[in-house]
């Protein structure tokens, strides 16, 4: 079963949101799993749907998630979605985190965990979570600029001072606004103070074939993070950055099992 409805973030817009559960007697005493989609996604697609993959890919997810026990919400982000337009801010993304995480715990959840897809991992690593107890990281942009080239950021560099009024960049699920300060947070990637002090169990899938989110620049992240067993890091063959059928599979079932390690 599923309930669509709003969240109202700190900054006072309303977050489209899908609550899925088992029966209509939500209960929160469940696990929740969060799912935090990517640039040009929304909350039932993980990010920038190229043409030929499915849609639902989130769905897919939400609903194996539910066969294991588990209750999930899945939100668009700020400037996504069902959302108003507005430029695009990696730190609303984070806030947004922050926020849809409150309205978890506000409803009586304890044992929440969160999944995140290519740019919404950077959103999900920089959040404050408290209490959060277990992540999961598929393609994550948590350096989001490589894949330009060094030319190209530079580029982005002098843009990001000039471009002041926001302009669409066009995906399957409607157009978004980006202006300079949006690629100025792009530029800056996540830290090795953030990835060092990432405590909580971690899991990163990533695909080998991806050109647009390399899986090096995710196992460089990886070896950032504390060594321990509640770490793991897996590559799948043949995934580009957008996958779906049994690749995208092959990136539920690891998750499914993390989580019931962890969560």
């Amino acid at each position: 079963m599923e309930k669509r409805f709003q969240i109202e973030n700190r900054r006072g817009y309303e977050l489209h949101s899908i609550h899925y559960f088992s029966s209509p007697e939500s209960s929160s005493s469940k696990p929740l799993a969060i799912l935090i989609h990517g640039y040009c996604g929304d909350k039932e697609n993980m990010g920038f749907n190229a043409e030929g993959f499915e849609l639902g890919r989130f769905t897919k997810l939400a609903k194996a998630l539910l066969q294991e026990g588990y209750e999930v919400l899945s939100f668009d982000l700020s400037g996504h979605g069902e959302n108003i337009r507005e430029p695009l801010r990696i730190s609303n993304f984070v806030m947004d985190v922050e926020d849809i995480y409150a309205w978890a715990k506000n409803q009586g959840y304890t044992r929440i965990g969160t999944v995140a897809y290519s740019l919404g991992g950077n959103a999900s690593i920089h959040a404050q979570l408290p209490e959060r107890k277990v992540a999961v990281f598929w393609s994550p942009a948590f350096y989001p600029t490589r894949s330009k080239g060094k030319f190209k950021v530079f580029f982005y560099k002098i843009l990001a001072k000039f471009m002041k009024s926001p302009a669409k960049d066009g995906a399957n699920f409607g157009d978004v606004l980006v202006d300079g300060t949006f690629l100025q947070e792009s530029i800056r990637g996540t830290s090795d103070n953030v990835l060092q002090k990432f405590v909580i169990p971690t899991l990163i899938v990533h695909g080998k074939s991806d050109m647009y989110v390399r899986w090096e620049w995710s196992q460089e992240a990886f070896n950032k993070m504390p060594h321990d067993e509640k770490h793991q890091f897996q590559v799948v063959e043949n995934a580009e950055h957008h996958y779906d059928k049994d690749l995208l599979q092959q990136f539920i079932d690891p998750t499914v099992a993390w989580l019931k390690i962890y969560l």
